[in-house]
């Protein structure tokens, strides 16, 4: 199972999530999914992250994009 975060405040790029993700999709513009959460890349995680880095890289996670 793969786990999905959104990047809420700023694209994917270098130091701005944890850098162990399996997949990742980047949108041209903020992105609004059908849960509502305004995103700008999604990234997919075999892991959990942790409350920490979730909180550290402005991140949200997204059940409804698990993979």
């Amino acid at each position: 199972m793969m786990y999905a975060y959104g990047m809420r405040f700023r694209p994917r790029q270098p130091l701005a999530q944890p850098n162990d993700y399996a997949d990742w999709k980047d949108f041209d513009d903020r992105c609004q999914l059908s849960s509502g959460e305004s995103v700008w890349s999604i990234l997919w995680y075999t892991r959990e992250l942790t409350d920490r880095e979730v909180y550290d890289y402005e991140l949200v996670r997204l059940k409804g994009e698990d993979k």
